[in-house]
C-alpha cells in the first residue's frame, strides 16, 4: 500500500471526523438531530444503490477478456479509432477461460487454429508454425539422450511439448513444474495434439516457479526442457540468466541434456545472440536448432552423440504420428534441423552481451522489440553460418552423401525463407497472392522431395491457395488445388478436412467421407473437423452416426452457428424437438 494513503491522509480524515462529531455534540439539539437524520437518510440511498450494483451493471464479456492480445498493435479500430470489440472477437471461440491464482487463462479457436493464452500472451497453440518448434522441444532432447528415463518439463501451454516427451515409452517419469494451475485445464482443450498428456500416470505436476522448483529439488533429470514466455513478458528474462541455466545444469543426470526455446520474432539480433551467448557460457557442449519463427537450444556436459535405434525410436507411432504432422519423418529430417553447431554458437556469440542476474540485459532491452519485424533477418543470419550436419552427427554419411546433405541444407534454407513469405502472403485475400510461394516449393520439393518439412509446407500454402480459389469460384480449380495439398503431405489433417468441406458442399458427401476420415485419424478431438463430418453423415442419412457427432461438437463449440444448426437438424429427425429448437434459436 501507498505510504500516502496509509499514513498522513487518513489520520487526517481521523481528525476531522472527530472535529465534525465534537461540533456535532455541541450544537443545537433541533439542528443536530436533523443532520444526522439526513446523514442516515443518504447513508440508506447510497446502501440501496450499492446493493444494487451487481444487478444493474453489465457482466464483463468473457469473450473480449478470453481473446485480447497484449502485444498486438495490429487490433481493429473503428472510425473514433477506438477498438472495435466486435470485430476482434468474431469468429473466435471461446473454449475456456478462468482467472487463475495468479494469472488469467483462456483457449480460444479461431478457424482451424486453437491457442491459449496466459494474462492476453498467446504461448502455444496447435498451428503449424508453433506445433514445428513445441513438439521438437520434447522429441530432440529424448532422442539425442542414449537413455532417457527421467524428465523436467518447466512450463506447461498447450502441453504439446509434455505430450511430445510422453510419447517415448522408454521415459518413466516425468516432472512438469507449472506456476498457474489454471493452465492444467486449459491443456485439456488440446488432446488432439497433446496426447492428454496431463493425465498420464507418468507424469507428477509441481505447482511452482520453474527456477525455484529446480534451485531446491535434489532430484536430477535425463532431460530438463523448458519452454518459457517470451523474453520481454513480466519476469521471463530470469529464466534466459547465466545463473538460471547453472541452476539447470546442477539438476542434469550424468549426460544430461538441456534443452529451451529461443524465440526469434519480436527479438532483435541483439538480443538473440545475448541468449545463444548466455546459454554457450553455461554448458560445454551446445547446438542450435531451428524452425521458422523458433529456434531450440541444446546443451549438456558431454558430446552429444547419435543413438543407433533412433530409426526404430522414431518409428513409435505416438512418436512417428506427432512427428510426421510437422514434416519430420526420419531421422535425416530430423538432424537438418541443426542449425547451429559449436562453432556457429561461438560465432554468433563473439562480442554479445550476457544477460544476467545483476543486469537483466533482456528486461530492459527484450521489449524494444515488440511488434518489429525481426525474424527474417534473424534467420539470414542463421543461414549464413549452418552447419553440416556430418560434422556433429557422421553417421548421417551413410544416409547421404555430402551433394546430397549439400542440397538437404539448402532446401533447410529455403524453407525457412518460403514460411516466413508464406505468412506474409496468407494475409492477401487473392489465390494470385500465393502463386509465387506455392510455385517456388513446388521447384524445392521436386530437388529434394525426401525433405518433409518442404513439402509439408508446400501443403500449407496449396491448402490456402485452394481455399482462396473456391472464394473467388473457381471451384474446380480449388478442388484440384486441394487435392495437391494431400498428395503433397497427406499427413496434413487440415488439407485433408479443407478437400472434404469442398466436396461436401459441391455434392460429393460420400467422396468427402474418406477424408473427413482421415482428417481425424490425425486429430481425433478436433471438434471443428467432427462437426463437418458429422454433416457429412446427414447428408448421407446415417441420421444416428451424426446426432452423436453433432452433439458432442455443439458441446465443444456452443457459438458456433453452423454447428448448432446442423445439430438441430439432427435432433428433428431424431423427434427431440426440444433439443432441436435449442440448437436452432442459439444458431439464429
Amino acid at each position: 500500500m501507498n505510504t500516502s494513503e496509509s499514513g498522513g491522509t487518513t489520520s487526517g480524515d481521523r481528525r476531522s471526523a472527530s472535529g465534525r462529531a465534537a461540533q456535532g455534540a455541541g450544537g443545537a439539539t433541533g439542528s443536530g438531530g436533523g443532520r444526522r437524520r439526513g446523514v442516515l437518510a443518504g447513508t440508506a440511498v447510497l446502501l440501496a444503490v450499492t446493493a444494487a450494483l451487481p444487478f444493474t451493471l453489465p457482466d464483463w464479456d468473457v469473450r473480449v477478456l478470453a481473446t485480447f492480445r497484449n502485444n498486438d498493435r495490429s487490433r481493429p479500430t473503428d472510425a473514433q479509432g477506438n477498438i472495435d470489440w466486435q470485430r476482434l472477437i468474431a469468429g473466435a471461440d471461446v473454449l475456456y477461460y478462468a482467472e487463475g491464482r495468479s494469472s488469467n487463462v483462456s483457449v480460444i479457436e479461431s478457424g482451424p487454429v486453437r491457442a491459449i493464452l496466459v494474462d492476453g500472451k498467446s504461448v502455444a497453440s496447435d498451428s503449424l508454425t508453433d506445433m514445428q518448434h513445441e513438439l521438437l522441444l520434447g522429441h530432440l532432447p529424448v532422442l539425442l539422450h542414449p537413455e532417457p528415463r527421467t524428465a523436467a518439463v518447466v512450463g506447461l501451454g498447450a502441453g504439446i511439448t509434455l505430450g511430445s516427451v510422453l510419447a517415448h515409452p522408454d521415459v518413466e517419469r516425468v516432472v512438469l513444474v507449472e506456476i498457474e494451475p489454471a493452465v492444467l485445464d486449459g491443456a485439456r482443450q488440446f488432446a488432439h495434439v497433446n496426447g492428454g498428456a496431463v493425465d498420464d500416470p507418468r507424469l507428477e505436476v509441481v505447482f511452482q516457479d520453474g527456477r525455484n522448483h529446480l534451485r531446491t529439488t535434489a532430484e536430477r533429470f535425463d532431460v530438463i526442457t523448458a519452454d518459457p514466455i517470451h523474453p520481454w513478458a513480466r519476469g521471463a528474462s530470469y529464466l534466459y540468466t547465466a545463473e538460471y541455466y547453472a541452476i539447470a545444469r546442477e539438476r542434469l543426470a550424468t549426460g544430461g541434456i538441456m534443452c529451451q526455446w529461443l524465440p526469434l520474432y519480436e527479438l532483435s539480433g541483439e538480443n538473440v545472440a545475448a541468449v545463444i551467448a548466455t546459454f554457450a557460457d553455461s554448458f560445454p557442449h551446445t547446438s542450435l536448432w531451428q524452425t521458422a519463427y523458433d529456434a531450440v537450444l541444446i546443451g549438456s556436459e558431454r558430446p552429444l552423440t547419435l543413438a543407433p535405434d533412433i530409426g526404430a525410436r522414431m518409428a513409435v507411432p505416438a512418436v512417428a504420428r506427432q512427428m510426421t504432422s510437422v514434416g519430420l519423418d526420419g531421422p535425416a529430417a530430423l538432424l537438418h534441423e541443426l542449425t547451429l553447431d559449436q562453432a556457429g554458437m561461438a560465432a554468433i556469440s563473439a562480442g554479445a552481451p550476457r544477460n544476467l542476474d545483476d543486469n537483466l540485459y533482456l528486461e530492459f532491452s527484450s521489449p524494444l522489440s515488440v511488434g518489429t519485424p525481426e525474424v527474417l533477418g534473424n534467420i539470414r543470419r542463421f543461414n549464413a553460418l549452418r552447419a553440416d550436419v556430418a560434422r556433429s552427427f557422421p553417421v548421417v554419411t551413410t544416409w547421404l552423401d555430402a551433394g546430397q546433405r549439400s542440397a538437404w541444407r539448402a532446401a533447410k534454407s529455403a524453407t525457412l525463407e518460403e514460411q516466413i513469405t508464406l505468412q506474409q502472403a496468407r494475409v492477401a485475400t487473392a489465390s494470385a497472392a500465393l502463386a509465387p510461394a506455392v510455385a517456388r516449393l513446388s521447384t524445392l520439393v521436386a530437388r529434394v522431395p525426401e525433405y518433409g518439412r518442404a513439402r509439408s509446407l508446400l501443403a500449407q500454402a496449396l491448402t490456402d491457395q485452394g481455399l482462396r480459389l473456391l472464394d473467388e469460384g473457381r471451384d474446380q480449380e480449388g478442388v484440384d488445388t486441394l487435392a495437391r495439398a494431400v498428395e503433397a503431405w497427406p499427413a496434413s489433417a487440415e488439407a485433408q478436412h479443407q478437400l472434404a468441406v469442398a466436396l461436401m458442399q459441391r455434392g460429393r458427401p460420400d467422396r468427402a467421407l474418406e477424408f473427413f476420415e482421415a482428417a481425424l485419424a490425425r486429430r481425433p478431438a478436433d471438434m471443428r473437423i467432427a462437426a463437418h463430418h458429422g454433416a457429412a453423415l446427414l447428408q448421407l442419412g446415417r441420421d444416428a452416426e451424426a446426432r452423436a457427432v453433432l452433439t458432442a461438437a455443439a458441446a465443444a463449440r456452443p457459438h458456433d452457428a453452423e454447428v448448432r444448426h446442423n445439430a438441430g437438424i439432427a435432433e428433428l429427425r431424431a423427434g427431440d424437438s426440444a433439443a432441436a429448437e435449442a440448437h436452432l434459436a442459439a444458431a439464429m
